[in-house]
């Protein structure tokens, strides 16, 4: 289930809570590929979130989400 809101759809992608920098090396990356940094969407709010961007946002289950633009 995607984790955005009242959403309901299905969650088809497991995006990143604090954004990767691709820039950064992985020891020191805020933005590490983990479990802990990882939430469940729907492919429309993963779409959205990298379009528009959300900024900060709290999930349903109530992970942080960090979306700088």
């Amino acid at each position: 289930m995607c984790t955005a809101e009242g959403c309901t759809r299905e969650a088809t992608v497991l995006d990143h809570r604090v954004p990767f920098e691709p820039d950064v090396p992985p020891s020191t990356n805020p933005g590490k590929t983990c479990v802990e940094n990882l939430y469940p969407t729907c492919s429309e709010h993963d779409r959205s979130k990298d379009d528009e961007g959300y900024g900060e946002w709290t999930t349903s289950t109530d992970l942080r989400v960090l979306n700088e633009d």
